[in-house]
């Protein structure tokens, strides 16, 4: 076959796709390492909400291809799996269910970020080649959209976000219906659209602004030419789409109105005033020059000059860099649509350069302008609708790829008239500086689910007379993600509880600090063998019996993990005092007992933790101390009859109550409630 036959072979559009394909695995490859050779039990995510989330949920399943109910958690009662607000990720949830249960729950994680890697730089290639018919642009948008830092940190910890591939083809759908309009191109957008709503409950906003902002400036960029014209030949296809997208989202809209609250709820379980919360989470615009705060080509001096102007969240919300070559080659091709002197080539049917430049750069401002921290955010408008999205950052993944369109343009329009050898050299250039600058150290962490997991737990695994553990903290969301990936590797039923309703509960609540007088009593009652600490020692306890303390801190591989029997000499307690109402700001001190605070008024219950019924008269004690320099006067009633009153500075609180009637109390300043128990 001579050169001129192969060239004619490879330029075929299914050989550029098999390339394509074997290219970017190739560079996946490199990125992902072991989390592909050795899929069972590598993963980049090691440690994370990914593993201890998404791989817990499936291994808790039975690795099935469903999510019910499972009895791993919350013991002895188990808990449910398969919650209201996943409907808005089955379209991720369904694919990894299926990788899973034909390999594992770790795999199907690995396999899911490859496909995340692989359908976010395959798309752009394609979207970038469809639009310019430049191969080599095409390659140098794909590996830019797939790799930039923010994905390979997510990699880590939210691999659903290890991604950009539906927004590319939502960005694709709509440019192709743009370009001759129709009944099948407006369907097609529309399923694509449908997949953003159930892929991950962020991707729900992110889709639906972005869909709103390519309409509106793709309208905008028709008014110099005949926007009549342009509006009879698209409405009824424009209505087509959104009556088709509304039926396909149908039980997202249903599952919101029927389960809005409790998802709210459990969403409000685990952060703070949404206020607060987007003003932490949102983008601050110099982040988007900012390298990654693991470049090994940055000094040494960088560490501490990035840390004083990120947002403060983590590595993988802050992370925004897009490269100093995409925003130079971005701004080549705004020069570029704003110049007279260029004749505005156009690129499809209905699609000019200068309308493509303008559609990207008014949906990435106004995206901009949704993601900023509260005070300047546009997002302030949805707070008064729900607050169901706080981290505004993550609007990167939107508008990352609408930048790399942007640099594609400006590339295009610079070299479109260059000779092919001058071509290549300067996109080979280009494709090298931005390898650079996304450039991160070490270059793909992981982890092995078994080799590195502390041995404290492989000890567990090994041992039939353990059936059930506590895990202390016990309401602490920081150590959850360690807690259910561990819980993969010792096999045992957890008194935690994976939904953030559940774990923090009156019951979960009330034996929150270890030390708390009811706690051991209590985890003896209702079963639990082994009590492990993540990152503290309570050796020196009497009433806990080591079980097992790591022998060299220094060479321990992760957190330090202590375990210990509860000792013979603790009796178990039938009956917890728990909060029922009105008492907030839980805290554990570094004595590990447990606070919570009495604003006004709240309630209290005696419950038996085996859930029967109980009779008689309980004695009833706490500890209350007031929060203000001068005494409360607190009130403690029960059924109308007043079991204690006076004014506590630092008081223990004693009565006899009944276990069949709530406890009410008032204070007439906020007081620190301790050290609860009933017998």
């Amino acid at each position: 076959m001579d050169m001129v036959k192969l060239g004619a072979y490879i330029s075929k559009t299914w050989v550029q796709w098999v390339l394509a394909t074997v290219v970017f695995f190739a560079v996946s490859l490199f990125y992902m390492g072991p989390a592909i050779t050795s899929c069972s039990t590598t993963t980049t995510a090691f440690n994370s909400d990914s593993t201890g989330g998404l791989a817990w949920f499936q291994w808790a399943s039975g690795n099935h291809l469903t999510w019910g109910h499972t009895d791993k958690s919350n013991y002895p009662l188990g808990e449910s799996i398969n919650r209201p607000q996943f409907i808005a990720s089955e379209a991720f949830n369904v694919p990894y269910r299926a990788l899973s249960t034909l390999t594992t729950p770790i795999c199907g994680l690995n396999l899911m970020l490859l496909l995340g890697y692989m359908s976010t730089a395959l798309l752009m290639f394609g979207l970038i080649r469809w639009l310019f018919k430049r191969t080599a642009i095409a390659y140098f948008a794909g590996y830019a959209a797939a790799f930039v830092p923010f994905h390979q940190f997510k990699a880590q910890s939210h691999i659903v976000y290890a991604g950009a591939s539906v927004f590319i083809a939502i960005i694709w759908a709509y440019l192709w219906f743009l370009q001759k309009p129709s009944y099948k191109r407006a369907s097609l957008l529309a399923v694509v659209s449908a997949a953003g709503f159930y892929f991950d409950g962020y991707f729900v906003l992110f889709t639906a602004l972005l869909l709103a902002c390519l309409i509106f400036f793709s309208l905008a960029s028709q008014l110099r030419s005949d926007f009549k014209k342009f509006i009879k030949s698209h409405a009824r296809y424009f209505a087509w789409f959104a009556g088709l997208l509304i039926i396909l989202t149908l039980p997202v809209l249903y599952t919101q109105a029927r389960h809005g609250d409790q998802i709210s709820g459990t969403l409000a379980a685990v952060r703070s005033p949404i206020r607060i919360e987007q003003k932490i989470y949102g983008v601050r615009p110099i982040e988007f020059v900012m390298p990654a705060i693991n470049n090994p080509l940055m000094p040494a001096s960088y560490l501490g000059w990035h840390a004083h102007r990120q947002h403060g969240s983590n590595a993988s919300e802050d992370t925004l860099y897009v490269g100093f070559t995409i925003l130079a080659m971005g701004a080549v091709a705004i020069a570029a649509a704003l110049s007279k002197k260029n004749k505005n080539p156009k690129l499809k049917e209905n699609l000019s350069y200068r309308g493509l430049v303008m559609i990207c750069v008014g949906t990435t401002l106004t995206l901009l302008l949704f993601s900023l921290p509260y005070k300047y955010s546009l997002a302030r408008v949805l707070i008064k609708l729900t607050d169901n999205w706080r981290v505004l950052s993550r609007f990167f993944l939107v508008i990352d790829p609408l930048l790399i369109i942007l640099a594609a343009a400006g590339t295009y329009i610079l070299v479109r008239k260059w000779r092919r050898p001058w071509y290549l050299v300067f996109i080979g250039l280009l494709s090298t500086l931005l390898f650079c600058e996304y450039l991160t150290s070490p270059l793909r962490p992981h982890g092995d689910l078994y080799k590195d997991t502390p041995q404290i737990y492989k000890t567990i695994a090994r041992d039939s007379s353990v059936k059930v553990i506590a895990e202390y903290p016990m309401v602490d969301l920081l150590t959850e993600p360690l807690t259910f990936t561990y819980a993969q590797v010792h096999g045992k039923s957890l008194v935690n509880a994976n939904d953030p309703n559940l774990g923090r509960d009156s019951f979960h609540t009330a034996i929150a600090g270890l030390n708390d007088k009811q706690t051991l009593g209590v985890l003896k009652a209702r079963g639990v063998d082994l009590i492990t600490t993540l990152g503290f020692d309570e050796t020196y306890d009497p009433d806990l019996v080591s079980y097992f303390r790591p022998n060299d801190a220094a060479m321990h591989k992760g957190p330090l993990v202590f375990a210990y029997r509860i000792s013979n000499d603790v009796q178990p307690r039938p009956v917890a005092l728990e909060t029922t109402g009105g008492l907030s700001a839980l805290s554990v001190d570094p004595k590990l007992i447990s606070h919570r605070v009495l604003l006004a008024s709240g309630s209290m219950g005696i419950q038996n933790i085996n859930g029967s019924r109980l009779a008689g008269q309980y004695n009833v004690s706490f500890g209350a101390e007031a929060i203000a320099a001068s005494p409360a006067k607190l009130v403690v009633t029960q059924n109308k009859k007043v079991l204690w009153e006076g004014r506590v500075a630092n008081t223990q609180v004693e009565f006899t109550a009944s276990p069949d009637q709530p406890i009410y109390l008032s204070t007439t300043a906020p007081v620190d409630v301790t050290n609860m128990q009933a017998l």
